[in-house]
């Protein structure tokens, strides 16, 4: 009976859209995989294809995942990563402080300019508190004070704080064909607060290069055989702005599952419970049984569940189709053991992540919402051809939360107040 108790389970495959490898004979890693769980949820529900903004737009996970998450559309536009980085390793910023998501990077000197050689330092995972506390040491002009910390392996967050600073600058990262030159910070603008932010990027990024490349967690690295992490590369800078969310809108109360700080910056923004725990990883190793575990004890207390688990994308972004195909096994039999008859489930991602070029692509994503209360399609197995079927059709991510929360109960007819949290994006 349909009642505004229904718990709703959200399992989000980070990157699990992909498209036709070479070595399958054209199907994708999901299409691959035995999937006999998700297969399951898809002969008892509706099945859709899901774009997080509009078709061929790729998008990075804290839109994709804050869109999934109750974004309202109207903010899109203000969410930088940076700032959610931020709250996901929980760094306090104030109003006018300057937050970039930044990476490790192995880099070398060419002329005058620096060269990446790799976007992540070899996926550096230990010791990063040690060099991002190196970096703490670093003075800026202009009483710009700059604090580095260490995030989810390669990642991390630079904190700028002072008079007369700015987002509106450019990245630092470059293309995503390595080998390539590191960018220079520019101002976006003719403003002197953009002028001085970007100086202040650049010096800072220069004096990280000279601390990080006589670092010895660097010189044990390269007698190692191991990449060193001698650069840092800056991206989407951000402010701290307020944001709506429509499932606070609704009142449903909401807890967030992952390992990935950008997911749980996401969650400690929009005012979730936030769950993570040293066994999860956000990589392909991470402890998928207690990840679920830790999901249904949540659902005891909570109206809604994120489930997130990173190393589908992981696993495109390095190129390893089988591995990928491998891992969405291995998650299918973690969740084989929930109850699915008395709860609303729906199997998303954020995005697409196409593991032959490692990149996020445009695709949508195949999703599932399966229900003991609703309306079931002809869909029995999931993948992207079947979804493609799917009874729900082709949908925003905006919307698919709308379909599962009216499975769930916790909507109430539309009213006028109610558009700038529910009017779906155009697609």
């Amino acid at each position: 009976m349909l009642n505004k108790n229904n718990k709703g389970l959200i399992i989000v495959l980070d990157g699990l859209g992909d498209r036709p490898i070479a070595e399958f004979n054209g199907l994708t890693p999901l299409e691959k995989a035995q999937t006999p769980f998700f297969d399951q949820l898809a002969s008892q529900g509706m099945s859709a294809m899901v774009s997080p903004l509009t078709p061929g737009i790729p998008v990075g996970t804290h839109i994709g995942m804050a869109v999934l998450m109750g974004l309202a559309p109207k903010d899109i536009a203000h969410l930088a990563r940076g700032p959610v980085e931020a709250a996901g390793i929980d760094i306090s910023a104030q109003q006018g402080d300057v937050i970039l998501r930044c990476n490790f990077a192995h880099i070398e000197a060419d002329q005058n300019r620096f060269k990446v050689l790799d976007r992540r330092a070899g996926r550096i995972n230990q010791h990063t508190n040690t060099l991002a506390e190196a970096l703490n040491s670093i003075k800026l002009p202009h009483g710009i004070k700059a604090h580095f910390q260490a995030a989810t392996q390669h990642r991390a967050v630079l904190h700028l704080q002072g008079k007369n600073l700015s987002a509106d600058i450019s990245d630092t990262d470059c293309s995503r064909m390595i080998p390539a030159d590191v960018q220079p910070c520019r101002p976006l603008t003719e403003d002197d607060a953009a002028i001085q932010t970007a100086e202040a990027i650049n010096d800072f990024s220069h004096q990280a290069h000279q601390i990080l490349l006589q670092h010895p967690v660097n010189k044990q690295r390269i007698k190692q055989g191991k990449v060193p992490a001698n650069g840092i590369l800056c991206r989407s800078p951000g402010q701290v702005n307020s944001v709506h969310n429509l499932l606070n809108y609704y009142k449903v109360k909401t807890a967030v599952i992952s390992a990935e700080a950008t997911v749980i910056g996401l969650g400690k923004l929009f005012g979730f419970t936030t769950i993570n725990q040293p066994e999860f990883t956000a990589l392909a190793d991470t402890d998928l049984n207690a990840k679920v575990e830790q999901a249904l004890q949540a659902l005891q207390t909570h109206d809604l569940v994120y489930l997130h688990i990173k190393g589908t994308d992981i696993c495109s972004h390095d190129h390893q189709p089988l591995h990928k195909s491998q891992f969405i096994e291995k998650i299918d039999h973690a969740l084989s053991k929930i109850d699915i008859s008395d709860k609303i489930i729906a199997v998303t991602a954020d995005h697409s992540t196409d593991t032959t070029t490692g990149l996020h692509s445009g695709d949508p994503v195949p999703s599932i919402c399966s229900s003991p209360y609703g309306r079931r399609d002809k869909v029995t197995c999931y993948s992207e051809q079947n979804c493609m079927d799917g009874g729900l059709g082709r949908l925003s991510s905006n919307a698919f939360l709308l379909t599962i929360l009216d499975q769930m109960g916790m909507l109430h007819n539309f009213k006028k107040e109610d558009a700038p949290y529910i009017a779906p994006l155009h697609i």
